[in-house]
């Protein structure tokens, strides 16, 4: 059942990963929509196919609460941390970094051509 599982999930998180140059969002490490995604995926199949003492349906339910309470958990978590951030540093660089290039500007790195 993990590799039905982790085929259903593989293959909507690659969908997902090529349907995000369609949409205006910028996620370029791909966390959300493979790590997120996955994750979601993994823990609503893990109760359909993790049946004991409750029918599938019900535990598919207690699942889905969970993943709502971890999500909502999550979410006001990381407003907070980048709300502090936003404060203290800044979460953008500026339009000159921007131009110059992450890794020119932040860490020096020249490519040598």
């Amino acid at each position: 059942m993990a590799m039905l599982i982790g085929l259903v999930a593989g293959s909507v998180c690659f969908w997902l990963s090529e349907l995000k140059y369609r949409l205006p969002y910028d996620d370029a490490l791909d966390a959300f929509d493979l790590h997120g995604i996955a994750g979601i995926i993994g823990a609503l199949l893990t109760g359909v196919v993790a049946v004991s003492a409750h029918p599938w349906y019900t535990q598919l339910g207690i699942q889905a609460l969970s993943l709502i309470v971890t999500i909502a958990w999550s979410a006001v978590w990381t407003f907070i941390i980048l709300w502090c951030i936003q404060k203290w540093y800044g979460l953008r660089v500026s339009p000159q970094a921007e131009l110059e290039g992450l890794d020119a500007h932040e860490h020096g790195e020249q490519l040598p051509y």
